[in-house]
């Protein structure tokens, strides 16, 4: 998925919303803000929105000279997680077909990269509503006889906190599954340090080798493409590892997201806003 016009502003909030992650005086971040907006014209619009979003966060990183500005949010949030996830546990294991109440929590958590942002009644009151909102039954039925078939499953992890919600899918895969994470601290997303407090430790881990929040093979790790080239089943999670692999040709790839932006929702087929999404590519 190529990047659009529209994505440039969400970079904009996300490089402000860094520096704000740090006590910095004013003009120190004026000046590091000058020096990021000098190098929007390095973007491209043929590359994913993920492979740009690195550029100036790598930039970023290194000019507040720091390597992760998110890792106390990204403890908080997994933590915030778990206690949503007591929460509302018990609804989702009552859902008579164990793969879609696991599909439906996995989504859920997508919504947790903002969730800090909101009260945990309104948290609660979201993830309970995937329990009702519209899910593709067919590629639902598809992705069960796929999980069944499949030898070697991987799924792609997407934030810190959202992985805590991934725990009952990735049990539903089986021994059969390994879990990629990120190979550099970005942004809120999981890399091999938020394993453990994810609860996730005793699956196979692979990370990507690289910074991009998303899945680009050509800067990804050759232990990661191996590992990915091998994989009967692909399961990826989240917007960043859509906006990447969404191109790729070749591997059965599911989707679990929410379609948080406008240039995400065209590119599924103009699906509303925050929609439920189980998306399937590849050959059948």
């Amino acid at each position: 998925m190529n990047t659009e016009i529209s994505c440039v502003p969400c970079y904009l909030r996300g490089v402000f919303s860094v520096l704000d992650t740090l006590s910095l005086a004013d003009e120190r971040k004026k000046e590091i803000a000058h020096e990021i907006l000098c190098r929007l014209p390095d973007l491209s619009f043929t590359a994913s929105p993920p492979e740009n979003a690195m550029l100036l966060y790598r930039d970023l990183y290194e000019k507040m000279a720091i390597d992760d500005p998110y890792e106390e949010l990204k403890l908080k949030m997994t933590e915030f997680a778990q206690e949503l996830l007591d929460q509302v546990l018990d609804e989702f294991e009552k859902f008579p077909d164990r793969l879609e109440g696991a599909v439906r929590m996995a989504i859920a958590g997508n919504i947790l990269d903002i969730a800090l942002d909101i009260s945990p009644e309104t948290a609660r009151a979201r993830l309970l509503s995937t329990l009702t909102e519209p899910l593709d039954t067919k590629n639902l039925e598809n992705f069960r006889n796929d999980i069944k078939k499949a030898e070697r499953i991987l799924y792609i992890m997407d934030n810190c906190g959202e992985a805590v919600f991934d725990r009952y899918l990735l049990e539903y895969c089986g021994e059969k599954v390994t879990i990629a994470v990120r190979g550099k601290p970005i942004l809120n997303d999981i890399t091999r340090k938020e394993v453990e407090a994810s609860g996730l430790s005793s699956y196979r881990i692979v990370d990507t080798g690289s910074m991009i929040p998303g899945v680009v093979l050509h800067d990804c790790s050759e232990e990661f493409r191996n590992v990915y080239e091998s994989s009967d089943l692909i399961i990826s999670k989240g917007q960043g590892n859509y906006e990447t692999l969404s191109g790729e040709k070749g591997a059965k790839t599911y989707f679990l997201l929410r379609a948080k932006c406008t240039a995400v929702m065209r590119s599924l087929g103009n699906v509303p806003a925050m929609s439920m999404v189980l998306a399937y590519l590849g050959a059948r």
